[in-house]
């Protein structure tokens, strides 16, 4: 069975995407760093065209990271995802959770980096993209199927109200996080 971000990258046809095989390093940082694994990818593909962009394939930034309106460059796609994830832990700890509060910070609209204005588009198409990774980890058949009797429900706005609304359990999610996808 393909791993489930792999398959959802096939599906959305982008196979040559940065991020396939990716899928164990990605859930194993998230879940070291306490941030939601479907809202980080749902930053991913938004901010690197879906791994396609040369911020992501030149740069091995996956996340769009500016540092004094310059794009921050990193050695590996593996360094810029681990940068990448620890930053937006920060916002999670400053009590940012919704992809609304995450969208005001991370992507602020009328900002001198934004000059197209393209940051609000940010909260509407990460919300699609998380929804539709959800979608497609509820029917996935992966060996990591935790979520496949559960169902994405639109109103969860958060971490916490996913699992609440899905009725995941930390055991649940563990095993999600650390499982090896079958080759």
């Amino acid at each position: 069975t393909v791993p489930t971000l792999d398959s959802f990258l096939k599906k959305k046809g982008t196979s040559g995407s940065a991020f396939m095989c990716k899928e164990k390093a990605i859930k194993k940082l998230c879940f070291s760093y306490n941030v939601d694994y479907t809202t980080f990818i749902a930053i991913l593909m938004n901010e690197t065209a879906w791994g396609s962009s040369n911020a992501c394939l030149k740069f091995n930034n996956p996340a769009g990271i500016m540092i004094n309106d310059e794009l921050k460059t990193f050695k590996t796609l593996e360094e810029g995802l681990s940068y990448s994830v620890k930053n937006l832990s920060k916002y999670y700890a400053d009590g940012l959770e919704t992809i609304e509060e995450l969208g005001g910070r991370y992507a602020p609209i009328g900002v001198k980096n934004d000059p197209k204005g393209l940051n609000k588009n940010w909260v509407p198409n990460v919300t699609r993209i998380r929804d539709e990774f959800l979608a497609h980890m509820s029917s996935s058949s992966n060996k990591a199927g935790v979520f496949a009797d559960k169902k994405p429900n639109a109103n969860a706005k958060n971490f916490t109200d996913l699992l609440s609304i899905s009725n995941l359990s930390k055991r649940d999610l563990t095993e999600f996080a650390f499982s090896s996808p079958e080759t």
